[in-house]
């Protein structure tokens, strides 16, 4: 019996909220990709409101994650960001850090990855360039003799040229430049 109560409850209310039908909801929050408190701001409602009906009309709600990667952040939300991590870190960063390790770690991949002049770079391509005084195109392959890929020295890595990355960096820039 109380299901049926719940159910009159919530149909009554989104009765009273014009618009909270199921096709607005799924155009609003599928197709438009909308969050929930933006549809209750749109319908002039409370975002549980929302999330009942969406519940009740079999809409899944997005996970964390994937409504972060949605957001678009204002440049307000930015700066707002950027002082709370300046106030957090007291501005320490990098080499004036407290957990600072030297820029160097290693990827999920094997290689040593470095941040120089404020870029990240594998450790195996910023050593062939130094010593050939040269940046490496993107076709450029950096092969580690050995097949280890934390043993940067320069007597173990040989430079590979990747054919077909080289032919379709040059047909990519060819069609920009006519």
């Amino acid at each position: 019996m109380t299901g049926y109560i719940e159910r009159c409850i919530l149909l009554s209310m989104s009765k009273r909220i014009k618009g909270l039908t199921e096709s607005n909801i799924r155009r609003m929050y599928d197709k438009n990709k909308w969050s929930t408190l933006r549809i209750a701001k749109e319908l002039e409602c409370d975002d549980e409101s929302v999330r009942q009906a969406m519940k009740r009309f079999n809409i899944a709600i997005r996970n964390k994650s994937e409504a972060l990667k949605l957001r678009k952040m204002t440049k307000e939300h930015k700066a707002k960001i950027t002082a709370n991590v300046l106030k957090l870190h007291k501005g320490k960063f990098g080499d004036k850090h407290p957990a600072w390790k030297g820029g160097r770690y290693i990827d999920s991949y094997g290689y040593v990855i470095r941040r120089i002049d404020g870029r990240v770079i594998k450790e195996h391509r910023y050593v062939v360039e130094q010593h050939l005084k040269y940046k490496l195109k993107t076709w450029h392959e950096v092969h580690h003799i050995n097949g280890i890929r934390t043993d940067n020295r320069l007597e173990n890595l040989e430079v590979v040229v990747n054919e077909h990355k080289r032919k379709d960096w040059l047909r990519r820039n060819a069609q920009t430049a006519s």
